[in-house]
């Protein structure tokens, strides 16, 4: 199985999902306000604060799989959707999201892979495949994600791959300590609160201050078996800019009522139709703008 390309990591949001409202109608939505960092005098890197920052990173290797039930919300220019979901997630192997409307109505089943994609909607009968490639997602969506920080970002957890080498400054207020690293010619920016070391919000931002993209915990609760506490709401937001006063957002809204993180029997249920017709993802032909 081969490893899904690394994308640029400010487009945070959803890669597939967007897609599935396609099958059951959609609305207009309203635009998506940005949320500004509530951290805004800059202080000194000392010893206290990168402890609070390690602090912030640690256990996230102790959740392997999760099994929950909730609620998405997808909102774009486009459209304004609300599912009930069903969610299971292996880190750094698979996600399987059931989406249903009506009385339970199973809309759609999508299981995403580290190399492949598969989208069923059996109200339809139609099976969707295709490569889980930067092509593919970009022509369902438009948009592009990292395939472990989606995962991740479904999940609660607060992913961050660059070295502490790269955090080269800090800002507080309100109870909380953002971080900043370079991430080439952009910030990445993680917002922590300085009292219970969770992370709220993880954006990255460029050098004159926009927000390209941003990821938002809250609502945290205390799980058996593990070893910090998951927030039970996550808002993916990705910003695109058509000059430097207007933009266009895309949201995932995320609500979990009901979650457990490495259940002792975990296992996939994506079991589609034998009777449905198989098209390439290529042949969607649609695009988000």
């Amino acid at each position: 199985m081969s490893a899904l390309p690394s994308f640029s990591k400010y487009l945070f949001l959803v890669a597939l999902f967007l897609v599935l409202t396609f099958f059951f109608g959609c609305r207009t939505a309203k635009e998506i306000p940005k949320s500004d960092l509530s951290t805004k005098a800059e202080t000194q890197l000392d010893s206290s604060l990168l402890q609070l920052f390690e602090r912030s990173m640690e256990g996230i290797a102790t959740f392997k799989t999760m099994h929950g039930y909730g609620s998405m919300q997808i909102r774009t220019p486009e459209m304004n959707q609300r599912l009930n979901c069903t969610m299971r997630i292996k880190r750094g192997e698979a996600m399987q999201l059931t989406g249903s409307i009506f009385f339970g109505i199973t809309a759609f089943d999508a299981l995403l892979r580290t190399d492949s994609v598969f989208l069923y909607s059996p109200l339809e009968k139609r099976l969707y495949v295709g490569e889980n490639s930067p092509a593919n997602l970009q022509r369902i969506t438009g948009l592009s994600a990292n395939f472990s920080d989606l995962i991740d970002a479904f999940l609660g957890l607060p992913r961050v791959d660059t070295a502490t080498a790269f955090l080269y400054k800090a800002s507080i207020g309100d109870g909380k300590v953002a971080f900043f690293l370079k991430n080439g010619e952009l910030d990445e920016v993680i917002e922590v609160d300085s009292a219970t070391t969770a992370v709220e919000s993880l954006r990255l931002i460029t050098r004159d201050g926009k927000t390209l993209g941003a990821i938002f915990f809250s609502g945290f609760e205390t799980l058996q078996r593990l070893p910090r506490p998951l927030p039970k709401e996550v808002e993916l937001v990705a910003y695109d800019y058509t000059s430097d006063s207007t933009y266009t957002s895309r949201q995932v809204f995320i609500r979990y009522n009901e979650r457990e993180v490495n259940p002792e029997n975990f296992a996939f249920t994506f079991a589609p139709s034998k009777k449905a017709t198989v098209y390439r993802i290529e042949q969607l032909q649609m695009r988000f703008r």
